[in-house]
């Protein structure tokens, strides 16, 4: 063989070598950001995302400003259910991967193979969607979602903010309102916004804010992506179509690039260590609770949801199920994250909860049946969260390839573990009423 040719193939095979020691460094050694490194380094947003703290129990106006949305077109889309997304896992995938590299073709949110490629070449999309009241499950697309994050709003009840990258679904909703809290998944994931209006207070503060551009809300001529369902008299009725997305942000002058999503870590084999987790139950008030149980079978956590108050006869759930697809809600982890809560405003009327998702905290990682103690890491405002496998560890821990649920409490959060069942229940950041109200079109 010529002497230069043998060189030439010597050099490539030590630089594949040398690639390949480098992304085990990252993805099997560690996450370059530990608690002492964050400490010192605190993650702060925008000044507009955190307002002065206004003293609790202060007397509000005798109704709350809020944004009245434009009626949406006159022309109604045709609201017919998306065909079930298809997820491909593949076999040729490494056994662990991530949190900086990723093969080809593999969502970062979710380590699963795309069916298309083009997918990932745009901004994901986070979505609202209510869980309340109780008439509007089941919701569309929350199987559907890379990400769900489940937090509290007001009056003892949560809502969903959903994050959409690796496919796409045409009914997703009942689209409702945002709180001060969805900036931070929106800056994370650098994603388009859709909400369906917010407290004057809170939508003031995103106007103001870059983030003005990606916001989409109803309004006159945006139907799609964001039409209601004429047929249903309910106000509970908006829906986005996230291929429509995009093409609408572009068109009102920004931009729907694809931006750095790394920091999450996959593997398929179950991490050593860790407890027995077969069941998660997470009680936010009497009037909202949820309990995921492990099915063996799927090798998914199946999510239960409350039927009625529990004034002291007992919890009752059902199956909760996503109305796109037929099939019971449903995910590969579940993630507990406790956060500082805290009282922006509570008065006669009014709740305004501010939600401390930057610097990082205590998490529990539910996956394969087990759990695991683990510490999340927001390293840097426009970064998604990373996960490590304990306090003072900079490894990464290894989330089971598919759809995550994330439940987000408070630090004074109660934890009662009983054999492979584990009890969270939420600390109030201020007493809500007795009798949970009607929610109001907001």
């Amino acid at each position: 063989m010529n002497p230069d040719r043998r060189l030439f193939i010597f050099g490539m095979f030590a630089f594949l070598f040398l690639s390949l020691i480098g992304f085990a460094y990252v993805g099997l050694i560690g996450y370059p950001f530990t608690r002492t490194a964050i400490a010192a380094n605190p993650v702060t947003l925008p000044p507009a995302v955190t307002p002065t703290v206004r003293p609790s129990r202060t007397p509000g106006p005798t109704s709350t400003p809020s944004l009245t949305p434009t009626p949406t077109a006159t022309r109604t889309q045709t609201l017919t259910p998306s065909p079930t997304a298809t997820f491909i896992l593949a076999f040729d995938l490494p056994a662990n991967y991530g949190p900086s590299y990723y093969p080809p073709g593999v969502n970062p949110l979710t380590g699963l193979y795309v069916s298309d490629p083009a997918l990932l070449a745009r901004r994901p999309m986070a979505i609202k969607i209510t869980n309340f009241p109780r008439r509007v499950r089941p919701q569309n697309g929350l199987n559907l979602a890379d990400l769900v994050f489940e937090y509290y709003i007001e009056s003892g009840l949560t809502r969903f903010i959903t994050v959409f990258y690796g496919n796409d679904a045409d009914l997703v909703g009942p689209v409702r309102s945002g709180r001060f809290f969805d900036e931070h998944i929106v800056r994370m994931y650098n994603a388009i916004f859709v909400f369906a209006s917010a407290d004057r207070r809170v939508l003031d503060t995103w106007l103001e804010s870059d983030l003005l551009p990606r916001l989409v809300i109803p309004r006159s001529g945006n139907c799609p992506p964001l039409c209601r369902d004429e047929a249903n008299p309910d106000y509970n009725n908006l829906y986005a179509n996230t291929a429509a997305l995009g093409p609408y942000v572009i068109g009102r002058g920004g931009d729907n690039n694809q931006y750095d999503l790394s920091g999450m870590r996959f593997q398929s084999i179950v991490p050593w260590g860790g407890e027995l987790g077969m069941d998660v139950f997470v009680r936010y008030s009497r009037s909202d609770y949820n309990h995921w149980q492990y099915n063996a079978g799927t090798g998914l956590y199946e999510r239960y949801q409350e039927t009625e108050d529990d004034n002291g006869q007992g919890e009752s759930y059902a199956l909760l199920y996503d109305g796109l697809t037929g099939e019971p809600v449903h995910a590969a982890n579940v993630v507990v994250l406790m956060a500082p809560h805290q009282e922006y405003l509570n008065s006669i009327d009014t709740e305004i909860v501010q939600i401390d998702l930057t610097g990082f905290g205590t998490a529990y990682v539910f996956r394969d049946g087990r759990a695991y103690p683990a510490t999340w890491i927001r390293s840097a405002v426009d970064q998604p969260l990373v996960l490590l496998r304990s306090e003072e560890s900079s490894t990464a821990f290894p989330l089971k390839p598919g759809n995550t649920f994330f439940q987000i409490i408070s630090t004074g959060s109660e934890v009662i573990q009983e054999s492979s069942s584990w009890r969270f229940l939420f600390k109030q950041p201020a007493p809500f009423p007795t009798e949970i109200p009607e929610e109001e079109e907001d």
